[in-house]
């Protein structure tokens, strides 16, 4: 909790730091143009549909705009920071557990490919809850979050697969 609350800190002062037209912008004019009816992949491409459709909704919720956009790339950033810490707890000692958070959550890269770290830790999220509780459940939480990777970015989807499947095996290795 301290780690977030620390990163919300520093990712609010910026809020109003300028725009990026090629990046910021397109995401930010696609999210508005899906809120007006036109779809991804079929009227417009660049990232992932996802970006456009969730960044829609929140522009029908809170408003379209820059802080809205913003709003929602520090939200996932600090859902990145909560799902990497969960992951690396599982494989960390405990007192190394809060480094890799810690790394993303100060020095995470351009605001507008969070998308795509979302997709990643979402999914090694879900095959370490697997290994935890193997069961039909964690199996299908974890196909699911592999499919929607590999809908929405097809190497974002192989590195899931690639991933999980080695933690899976690494995991099994390790506990026997």
């Amino acid at each position: 909790p301290v780690l977030i609350i620390a990163a919300l800190l520093y990712y609010a002062t910026y809020f109003n730091y300028g725009l990026d037209l090629d990046d910021e912008g397109f995401l930010t004019l696609n999210a508005a143009s899906t809120l007006r009816g036109q779809w991804p992949m079929a009227d417009f491409f660049s990232y992932e549909p996802i970006s456009y459709l969730l960044l829609a909704a929140f522009f029908r919720v809170f408003g379209e705009g820059l802080l809205t956009e913003r709003f929602l790339l520090g939200l996932l950033i600090l859902a990145n920071i909560a799902l990497l810490h969960y992951c690396a707890r599982r494989v960390l000692p405990t007192s190394w557990a809060w480094v890799p958070a810690a790394i993303y959550a100060f020095a995470p890269g351009p605001w507008y490919k969070v998308f795509f770290i979302s997709l990643l830790l979402l999914g090694l999220a879900a095959f370490v809850r697997f290994t935890e509780r193997p069961g039909l459940p964690a199996a299908l939480c974890a196909g699911l979050a592999a499919g929607i990777a590999l809908g929405c970015r097809i190497h974002a989807g192989a590195l899931i697969v690639i991933v999980g499947c080695g933690f899976i095996a690494a995991h099994a290795w390790w506990e026997h």
